[in-house]
C-alpha cells in the first residue's frame, strides 16, 4: 500500500502519464500494476506491525510526496516549453490569440501549446516516460519505504532547478525572439525612412509570418535542446531522490 502511494504520486505529477486524455481508471490500474510488479524488488524496511492508522496515513503522505517530486522534476521541461511559447507570442503579437489548454483548463498561447505538444511527442520518442518509471523504481532502493526525510536540501535543489526553467525557456525561444527583434529594428528604420507608410498595419502580419517561419525552422534545434534538457534532469534525479533518505 505504501509503495502504491509513491507510485500514485508519480503518476499524478509525471508528464504525459497524468494527461487528462488518459482515463482515471487507466491511471489507477497502471499505478496498481506497477506497484505489484515492483513489490518483489522492494528493499526490506524497518517498519513495525503496530503502526496506527494515523501513522500509516502520515507515512503514505510522505511516500506520495516523493512520487510527486519525481514527476514534477521531469515536468520542468514542459513548463519551460510553455513559457518559451508565451515569450514568443508576447513579442510576435500572437499573445492575443489564446486557446484553452485541455490539460490545465487555462488560456495559453498558441505557440506555447504547439511547443507543449511537440515536447510531449519528443518526450515519448526518447523514452522519457521510461526514465520516470525507472526513477520511481530505483527510488525504493535509494530511499526505502519509511525512510523518507524532508529537509532544506530538497527545497534548495527544487528552487535551483526551478530557476533553471527560465534559462531553458530562453534557450527554446532565443532563435525566434532574436529574429523578431531584428524585424522590429528593420520596421523602425523603415518607419523613419518612409514616414507615410502605416508601419503598424504592415508590421504585425510580417512579425507573425516571420515568427511562424522561425518556429518551423528552429524545430530541429528545439528537439536537440529539449533532448539535452531531459537527459540533464534524468542525471540530476537520482541525487535529488537520494537527498530524501534519512541520514
Amino acid at each position: 500500500m505504501l509503495s502504491l502511494f509513491r507510485i500514485s504520486g508519480m503518476v499524478l505529477a509525471a508528464p504525459v502519464l497524468n494527461h487528462r486524455a488518459l482515463p482515471t481508471m487507466v491511471k489507477v490500474g497502471f499505478a496498481l500494476l506497477l506497484a505489484i510488479l515492483l513489490l518483489p524488488t522492494l528493499s526490506s524496511t524497518s517498519l513495525s506491525a503496530d503502526y496506527s492508522l494515523i501513522d500509516l496515513l502520515a507515512l503514505g503522505s510522505k511516500e506520495a510526496l516523493v512520487g510527486v517530486i519525481i514527476g514534477f522534476f521531469m515536468r520542468m521541461v514542459f513548463f519551460a516549453a510553455q513559457m518559451a511559447g508565451s515569450l514568443v507570442g508576447l513579442q510576435s503579437g500572437l499573445s492575443v490569440a489564446n486557446i484553452i489548454d485541455p490539460f490545465s483548463s487555462q488560456e495559453v498561447n498558441v505557440i506555447g501549446e504547439f511547443w507543449l505538444l511537440v515536447a510531449g511527442v519528443i518526450f515519448l520518442a526518447i523514452d522519457g516516460h521510461h526514465a520516470v518509471i525507472s526513477a520511481v523504481a530505483n527510488s525504493f532502493h535509494v530511499v526505502p519505504i519509511g525512510a523518507v526525510s524532508f529537509d532544506g536540501v530538497i527545497g534548495s535543489s527544487l528552487m535551483k532547478i526551478s530557476g533553471m526553467m527560465f534559462s531553458m525557456a530562453l534557450k527554446f525561444a532565443a532563435p525566434v525572439m532574436m529574429t523578431v527583434f531584428l524585424v522590429d529594428v528593420s520596421m523602425g528604420i523603415l518607419a523613419r525612412t518612409v514616414p507615410q507608410m502605416n508601419i503598424f498595419v504592415i508590421g504585425i502580419p510580417v512579425k507573425i509570418a516571420v515568427s511562424l517561419t522561425m518556429v518551423a525552422v528552429s524545430l530541429p534545434l528545439f528537439t536537440w535542446a529539449l533532448t539535452n534538457m531531459v537527459g540533464y534532469l534524468e542525471r540530476k534525479l537520482d541525487p535529488l531522490v537520494g537527498s530524501l533518505a534519512t541520514g
